[in-house]
Order: C-alpha cells, then sequence, then structure tokens
C-alpha cells in the first residue's frame, strides 16, 4: 500500500484470495469473482471508484458541515482521507474515536474561520472575507449576530447575510 492507502496490483498479487476479500471489506469495497485475477480486477476497479467518488465528495462538500451520522455511514478509510482533504488532524484507534476527532477538528475550524474572518476595525465582514468561510460558518456567523439570511447557493447566502449587516447598521445608527 502507498502512502495513499492505495494498492496496485502487484501488491494485491502478493496476497491470498481470503485476504483480497478481507482488505476489500476492510475498505468498503464490494468485489466479486472466482478467481484471484477476476478479484484483483474487481477491487482495483472499487478502489479506483471509490477514490474517484471521495475526490467529487470532498471537491462537492468542501463548504459542508459534516454529521455524526453521515461520517457513521463512511468507512475508517473514508473518514480518514476525508479529514486529510479537509486539513482536518484526527487521532483515534476506533471508528467512533475517529469520528469525535473529526466532529473536534471541524468545530474548531469553524471558529477559527469565524473569529478570523472580521480583521478590519469597522465590525463589518465584506464578501471577500465571507468568501473565505464555508457555507455553514456563514449560517452559524449570521445567526450568532442575529441576521436572518436566506439563499441556495453560497453567493446568495453572502448577498443576504450583506443585506442584514448593511440593515442592522442603519437599524444601529452605524454607518
Amino acid at each position: 500500500m502507498n502512502k495513499d492507502g492505495h494498492f496496485s496490483s502487484e501488491e494485491l498479487s502478493a496476497l491470498t484470495e481470503i485476504q483480497i476479500r478481507t482488505l476489500a471489506e476492510r475498505n468498503g469495497y464490494t468485489i466479486s469473482g472466482s478467481t484471484k485475477a477476476e478479484l484483483i480486477t474487481s477491487f482495483l476497479s472499487a478502489q479506483s471508484t471509490a477514490e474517484a467518488a471521495d475526490e467529487a465528495a470532498a471537491d462537492a462538500n468542501a463548504d459542508e458541515e459534516y454529521t455524526k451520522a453521515e461520517l457513521e455511514t463512511m468507512t475508517i478509510y473514508e473518514i480518514k482521507e476525508l479529514a486529510t482533504t479537509l486539513g482536518y488532524t484526527i487521532t483515534g484507534d476506533t471508528k467512533a474515536a475517529l469520528i469525535t476527532s473529526f466532529l473536534t477538528a471541524q468545530t474548531t475550524k469553524q471558529e477559527a474561520d469565524i473569529s478570523g474572518a472580521d480583521s478590519d476595525s469597522s465590525g463589518d465582514y465584506d464578501a471577500e472575507e465571507l468568501g473565505a468561510l464555508t457555507i455553514a460558518e456563514i449560517k452559524k456567523l449570521a445567526a450568532s449576530l442575529g441576521y436572518t439570511i436566506s439563499g441556495s447557493t453560497k453567493a446568495d447566502l453572502i448577498t443576504s447575510f450583506l443585506a442584514a449587516q448593511a440593515a442592522a447598521g442603519e437599524n444601529s445608527g452605524g454607518g
């Protein structure tokens, strides 16, 4: 196995059929075949599909806040890969411990992003600062400030946030 957790055809060839099936099960892959060669081909296909899905999910969900329930549907390998993709350092010897560590890292990152977003002295957020936050973080920040925002995209949420911020500034006599 290389450092990415990826198995090559040569590495799988050195294993027995039972070891290949066990490895597939451990990684959450569904494989089939009656010969070792078929099992290896099936394993490599499942591995490739899983990696492509992981990359697509990471790209699509970079702004997503993961729940405990969502993480519980993933394999240990998938949780570790997602954490690495998101830049989280997680620890744990069990799936439950990894999930707890992941959720803690996610919350810590969101709080750091929110507190670091407003770097100017006006107390107001601009589109660039909000753009650096995830959708979940924008919603959390808006709620903490008492803003009601709406939108189906990140851009919509930022526009709604800025409008709510401007309205709050006018109501408080700020400018």
